[in-house]
């Protein structure tokens, strides 16, 4: 019994110090818990989710082949209309095209589409209610990927 007892304390010590124990993925290239993108502007008053809900990853960056891709969460407390119209001036002003939008039946939930050459960006946002708090507050979630070809290819036709 005082052996098993003795391995037991011997593989607890061992996987405490292994660094190599993380819930994050081991990916080359990603970074958790950082905004690298000055190019998808965030309103005042929006705190960074800095936990691994947030990530972000580049490869090939500052070259033609330049492929940026990302989830980045934010949270605050503003109305999801007035967010629909903050982005509506700000997202243009950073180049990006508006290609899409959806909202629920309630309107507590909006999700906008926007584009920028091969880039497509997907803001979702919701206004959530005593999930985790007592007042209301409002989860901006950004994405960023490549954009679908149907979406810049319909572009260059319109052009």
């Amino acid at each position: 019994m005082r052996v098993l007892g003795f391995l037991c304390a011997c593989v607890l010590a061992a996987l405490a110090g292994c660094s190599s124990l993380s819930s994050r993925p081991a990916i080359e290239g990603i970074v958790y818990g950082t905004q690298p993108y000055d190019d998808l502007p965030v309103p005042t008053g929006f705190t960074f989710d800095d936990s691994d809900r947030s990530w972000a990853y580049t490869l090939y960056e500052n070259s033609p082949l330049n492929l940026r891709s990302g989830v980045l969460r934010y949270e605050g407390d503003r109305d999801v209309g007035q967010l629909m119209n903050w982005y509506a001036v700000q997202m243009p002003e950073h180049g990006w095209q508006k290609v899409g939008e959806t909202k629920d039946a309630d309107g507590r939930r909006v999700t906008l589409v926007y584009k920028r050459e091969s880039e497509e960006a997907i803001i979702d946002i919701v206004r959530e209610i005593g999930l985790r708090r007592w007042e209301p507050y409002t989860v901006l979630t950004l994405r960023l990927g490549v954009a679908p070809v149907a979406a810049f290819a319909g572009a260059e036709e319109g052009a």
